[in-house]
This record gives C-alpha cells, structure tokens and sequence, in this order.
C-alpha cells in the first residue's frame, strides 16, 4: 500500500480514498430469503444476540422471523 502524501489524514479518509465504488447486486428473491435464513443460522448457531431489522414483501416471511 502506497502512503498518502498527507500523513494528517485520518484511517477513515484513508479508506475512503482507497475504496472504489460498490458495484450494485441483483439477486433473487429465493437468493436472498436463503442468505437470510443462513444469517439467522449461523446466529442461532453461535448463539448470538442481535438485532435484526427486516421488511419482507407479503406475509410468508413473517411466520418465519417471528421470534420463538
């Protein structure tokens, strides 16, 4: 990694300027109802507490998300 000229720069504005722009992602919706089944997996699995917002279209995937 190259150093900036300004050592004054923060590891924020450093990262900023080291990062180039987040490509969008088209994913379906089976995709993605599979990549949050997973999240909710691995954390039921590793038994961590969290916090998880989600605004699912229609009714199916709420019977799934309502906590236990």
């Amino acid at each position: 990694m190259n150093l900036p000229p300004n050592p004054e720069l923060s590891l924020y504005q450093l990262v900023l300027e080291t990062l180039a722009s987040p490509e969008s992602l088209t994913i379906t919706p089976v995709t993605l109802k599979s990549l949050v089944t997973a999240t909710f997996d691995l954390l039921i699995d590793q038994n961590i507490s969290a916090t998880i917002w989600v605004k699912p279209q229609g009714e199916g995937w709420h019977r799934e998300i309502k906590p236990a």
